[in-house]
């Protein structure tokens, strides 16, 4: 293992601890979910960085990203808060994770709001859609 592996490892490692849906960690209650999510996208974010490093490409899916760290990966970083699947693509190499929400449907272009049904978006590592009461990390 290199030690640039290593360290991208290292910093996986730290963030996989499994997110708690508890609103103990001081996250309004109400949009605690979309905390997680948003969380373990940028988990995913980071697995894919890795994988492109490594192989010089982008990832062809999620697992294939997480699996290349993890010897199986961990079904829950896979899922949003809600349990549906991220939705994952890539051109060229730009990655983009989606999740639809607590409503699983996508946003209408207009949507104003910002509670659970709001799209979470994250295009080659950058918000390009995060309810502003979520931290952007």
């Amino acid at each position: 293992m290199t030690a640039t592996r290593f360290a991208a490892f290292f910093v996986v490692l730290l963030s996989v601890s499994p997110p708690s849906l508890s609103h103990a960690e001081g996250r309004d209650p109400v949009n605690v979910r979309q905390s997680v999510s948003a969380s373990r996208m940028r988990t995913l974010q980071t697995c894919l960085s890795i994988y492109r490093d490594e192989h010089g490409h982008s990832a062809p899916n999620l697992a294939l990203a997480v699996s290349d760290l993890y010897p199986s990966p961990i079904e829950d970083y896979l899922h949003d808060a809600w349990g549906r699947a991220f939705a994952y693509y890539y051109a060229g190499d730009t990655d983009v994770i989606i999740s639809l929400g607590k409503d699983g449907l996508p946003d209408a272009a207009a949507r104003a709001d910002e509670g659970e049904n709001t799209d979470l978006v994250m295009v080659g590592g950058n918000w390009a859609k995060l309810p502003a009461h979520i931290a952007s990390f």
